[in-house]
């Protein structure tokens, strides 16, 4: 029942920005597709930035496990900040991407 109450509280408000796009911000409606694939590119760098940082960060524990007498839990891994800072990371990569591209 949540995932339908935040699927359709979503859906309202994407087509309220939409309208807005079009109706407020006079964007044309065929960019909405240039948009949309900008989205898929940022959602697939922040899934590569968030894979690295796990990874990373679990063979970081690994190692100073083995090589420290000191006990390092991998749920030091479990942090949504990881998750929030792979997303700034992505951002920015993203817009460096975008921006550096010769048009």
């Amino acid at each position: 029942m949540s995932t339908l109450f935040l699927a359709g509280l979503l859906g309202l408000s994407s087509g309220i920005l939409a309208a807005l796009a079009v109706f407020g911000l006079r964007l044309p409606p065929r960019s909405a597709r240039a948009a949309g694939a900008a989205l898929l590119e940022f959602v697939a760098l922040w899934a590569a930035c968030l894979v690295a940082n796990l990874t990373l960060g679990s063979l970081a524990i690994i190692a100073l496990r083995t090589l420290t007498a000191t006990f390092f839990s991998i749920y030091l891994m479990n942090d949504v900040s990881i998750v929030v800072l792979s997303a700034l990371q992505a951002f920015v990569m993203h817009a460096w991407m975008c921006h550096g591209r010769p048009r």
